[in-house]
């Protein structure tokens, strides 16, 4: 536990950032992004407002939700997995470096989706907690990448 502990410590800033970031990320594509009533016909109006025949709204996580932004959160967050993995593994700390440029062109890409998401919903559906939380961890994953980066050519070792 201790080796692992001094591994820890060895990581730059921007890494921990990066890296706490993305697995809050990929934990929060399991949660509630979504709320609301799915989009299948058995809609009833009480009260001017849409409910499910059942009465109960019901919640989907990111994988529900969306079309195709769920293959780049997806490969952000194993990304960021795999530079911490390769982080705690080696001592030599540069390795990570072309991994975490691949990371952070995933992760403007995946912010991109997720923001589109945000200002069009899918049809009868609310946001929920869970999609708030997604979009602050992967702006952590974008502003850790980013300082990962900008430490590339000052000698990092």
């Amino acid at each position: 536990m201790s080796g692992a502990r001094k591994n820890v410590r060895k990581l730059f800033p921007g890494e921990k950032v990066m890296c706490a970031s993305g697995i809050v990320f990929l934990l929060s594509l399991f949660v509630p992004w979504w709320q609301g009533i799915p989009g299948n016909g058995n809609l009833l109006v009480r009260d001017e407002i849409p409910v499910s025949a059942t009465g109960l709204e019901e919640t989907w996580n990111a994988f529900e939700g969306s079309t195709f932004g769920e293959v780049f959160w997806v490969a952000t967050a194993l990304g960021c997995v795999a530079v911490l993995a390769i982080a705690l593994t080696r001592t030599d700390i540069n390795s990570p470096i072309a991994l975490c440029a691949v990371v952070a062109l995933l992760s403007v890409v995946s912010l991109i989706f997720l923001v589109l998401q945000i200002i069009d919903p899918p049809e009868l559906m609310n946001r929920d907690w869970g999609l708030f939380v997604g979009l602050l961890s992967l702006v952590g994953v974008v502003v850790g990448a980013g300082m990962i980066l900008t430490d590339e050519g000052t000698g990092r070792q």
